[in-house]
């Protein structure tokens, strides 16, 4: 990546855009919908910056105004090319990130699609190279997403703190807040009482069935296939998306560990290496097992596990299409191939 994607806090500090016409307001329009203390800076304003509310708008020479202490970054709007290459200079020296319009060259940064589901936000940038791909992108995202997340989300946070103090970190609260969020958006919920009835209903379970047992853990062995990310099984991403360990052998690449939770423990462990998975797994972890090709790499751990009276699913790998051309049976009956793969006996 040449550009980094970050959210910067902008609650109650100074946004400026220089410009007093059309390119300015759609900036402003934009910003209008943050926390930030926001200003226009221009010779004279045009009726699409002067009849919008919600801003300062400071009618003076753009090069000659000083930057506001605390101001993280700045537009460069004006609609004169020369002119917004000099703001961004100007703003660059005194250590204030600047987008110049149509600029990427004198750039800090560009503005990404949004979709906007306040307070879960959805940035898709192509680094200023298909603003019109990015669009598109950011249609479709719009419709995955419901208009009711945001209040999901908020009530959530209401939340946090009774959580905190009623259930231990890790897996218990983590499978709270999975079960939280798959039930209010299953059931579409667009009404902050009942999300929040939701939660603390949950939160009665959670807390009644915690008692002193110690955490189950349990292993989930993913063959990844053909190696590539975007051919491991929809079990398999989702098994990443909530393992809390990863355990993989060498050849898995590296696009595939990158779709495990980032606060998830990645380690490396050769084929056969059952000792420290029976560990991570009697330690209560929701482990991952990720190994090369279809998983029968894994056969003696996933019969060690077993053996030892341990939670064990198998999730195979897609094979290669140069495999199911010359496998037929592969090919025509993935499920019966796939419930072969450990069905010879243990040696």
């Amino acid at each position: 990546m040449k550009a980094f994607p970050l959210f910067i806090t902008v609650a109650d500090r100074p946004l400026i855009v220089f410009g007093g016409g059309e390119e300015a307001a759609a900036k402003i329009r934009l910003l209008l919908k943050t926390d930030a203390r926001l200003l226009a800076v221009a010779s004279e304003f045009e009726p699409a910056v002067a009849d919008l509310d919600g801003l300062t708008r400071i009618t003076q020479d753009p090069l000659t105004f000083d930057l506001p202490a605390n101001t993280p970054f700045a537009y460069a709007a004006t609609g004169d090319a020369d002119l917004d290459a000099d703001l961004a200079r100007q703003a660059r020296a005194v250590g204030v990130l600047v987008c110049a319009v149509d600029q990427p060259d004198v750039s800090d940064f560009s503005t990404p699609a949004l979709v906007d589901r306040d307070p879960v936000v959805v940035a898709i940038g192509t680094e200023g190279t298909a603003p019109v791909l990015a669009r598109a992108v950011k249609a479709q995202v719009e419709f995955l997403l419901e208009p009711s997340l945001g209040l999901i989300a908020r009530t959530a946070a209401s939340l946090r703190q009774h959580v905190a103090k009623a259930l231990e970190p890790g897996e218990p609260r983590r499978t709270f807040w999975r079960r939280f969020f798959n039930s209010a958006r299953k059931e579409r919920m667009a009404s902050e009482d009942a999300v929040l009835a939701l939660g603390k209903t949950l939160l009665t379970d959670a807390s009644s069935q915690r008692g002193d047992a110690p955490a189950v853990g349990s292993l989930t062995i993913v063959g990844t296939g053909a190696g590539e990310a975007d051919l491991l099984a929809i079990a398999g991403h989702r098994a990443l998306d909530t393992a809390a360990v990863v355990l993989y052998d060498p050849l898995v690449s590296r696009s595939v560990l990158e779709l495990a939770r980032r606060e998830a423990i990645l380690q490396r462990v050769e084929v056969g290496g059952q000792a420290e998975i029976l560990r991570q797994v009697a330690a209560g972890h929701q482990v991952v097992r990720l190994v090369s090709g279809s998983g029968a790499l894994a056969e003696r751990e996933y019969r060690t596990a077993q053996a030892a009276g341990l939670s064990v699913r198998l999730i195979p790998g897609t094979a290669p299409a140069t495999d199911l051309f010359s496998n037929p049976e592969r090919a025509t009956n993935p499920r019966r191939a796939s419930s072969s793969l450990f069905s010879r006996k243990a040696a």
